[in-house]
């Protein structure tokens, strides 16, 4: 019983964490809901602004627009 116990409770500290990871890496699942909060906390200028305006230059490191 003992061995049998520490081997699932050894599976079970290596496959939660992987799973988490996993889970929280998959982009797609959390996309749409991302880009819904960032909208309503941060909501365009413009009706017709997108969310990668190709007029726009940052400088690498400040934030700033050239």
């Amino acid at each position: 019983m003992g061995v049998k116990l520490e081997v699932f409770r050894m599976t079970l500290y290596l496959t939660f964490p992987v799973a988490m990871f996993w889970i929280a890496n998959q982009a797609e699942w959390f996309e749409d809901a991302v880009i819904q909060r960032k909208r309503e906390l941060w909501p365009p200028e413009r009706e017709d602004q997108d969310e990668a305006d190709p007029t726009w230059t940052l400088v690498i490191g400040t934030g700033l627009p050239v």
